[in-house]
């Protein structure tokens, strides 16, 4: 429930539970006479809005019916890759991905678990682009990214969880020379405007130690600045795998013209890109 206070003096927002009669029939109660607007939410379901309505005292608002839509979502399993058997009471979390954290809000979210047989569905979404996580336990977290159109639900499948595997490895120039105090992230290849899943500092030898799940990744370092953007992939059914990361120089040369005549005097700015569609970089001219 919203309020609106008069003369322009702010809203407040607080919750109300419905006093529930027969016929699906409910009866809310309103502190005072005043503006209100309404916000009616239910697991699973989108959420509706009923704009502001004026209410006097002693002056029953009839709303007559509400309907709440499904919205989109995701439906699947999660199993365990080690026995091929559900998992019961895996957390799925489904939010926006990319700049939708930012249009969609903390709103355009859904929680929910998997149930004795691994099955889960997570409804009531906005149309856009998410990020599944599924977690259960102490196995690695599984990732899908997935855009929702209309009111459909997706079938994700099947979804399995594997063991952490612990990376280790050394971060060195092309002379072998350490680099210390880096950091290293591994981000999931598959997924656009995707987050890191694990990262870890170099010490003063360029050691470094993290864990994360099978599948393929970037492989991130960075200083002051990105170091190596670099693909690789982590083996299922391994306890540990050793990852070392080697920083390579580019020279690049060429020739800045205008209308087919050089141009001197002009400054070349190369800038680090991190595009997760593309490992080219992007060369600016000013």
């Amino acid at each position: 429930l919203v309020e609106e206070f008069e003369g322009g003096g702010g809203q407040r927002t607080f919750p109300v539970e419905p006093e529930v009669l027969p016929e699906g029939r409910f009866l809310l109660r309103v502190p005072r006479a005043g503006n209100f607007a309404l916000r009616i939410r239910a697991s699973g379901w989108r959420t509706e809005a009923i704009d502001w309505l004026a209410v006097g005292a002693g002056q029953p608002v009839d709303l007559g019916t509400i309907v709440l839509r499904r919205g989109a979502g995701v439906r699947g399993a999660v199993l365990d890759a080690r026995t091929s058997q559900p998992i019961a009471g895996a957390v799925v979390h489904v939010r926006p991905a990319g700049r939708g954290r930012l249009l969609l809000g903390a709103g355009a979210e859904a929680r929910t678990l998997s149930d004795d047989r691994g099955s889960f569905i997570a409804a009531g979404l906005p149309v856009g682009r998410f990020v599944v996580e599924i977690q259960s336990g102490n196995l690695a977290p599984a990732f899908a990214d997935v855009d929702l159109d209309d009111e459909a639900v997706v079938d994700l499948f099947e979804r399995y969880l594997h063991p952490f595997v612990q990376v280790s490895g050394t971060v060195e120039r092309t002379s072998g020379e350490a680099v210390a105090s880096a950091r290293v992230e591994l981000v999931h290849s598959l997924q656009r405007d995707a987050e890191a899943v694990a990262s870890a500092s170099t010490d003063s030898e360029g050691r470094f130690a993290l864990r994360a799940g099978p599948g393929a990744y970037r492989a991130f370092v960075s200083g002051e600045r990105l170091l190596l953007d670099q693909e690789m992939e982590i083996p299922a059914g391994e306890d540990h795998f050793e990852l070392d990361l080697r920083l390579r120089l580019t020279h690049l040369s060429g020739v800045v013209t205008e209308s087919g005549g050089p141009i001197g005097g002009g400054e070349l700015v190369l800038r680090p890109v991190v595009d997760l569609t593309s490992s080219l970089g992007v060369v600016l001219v000013k």
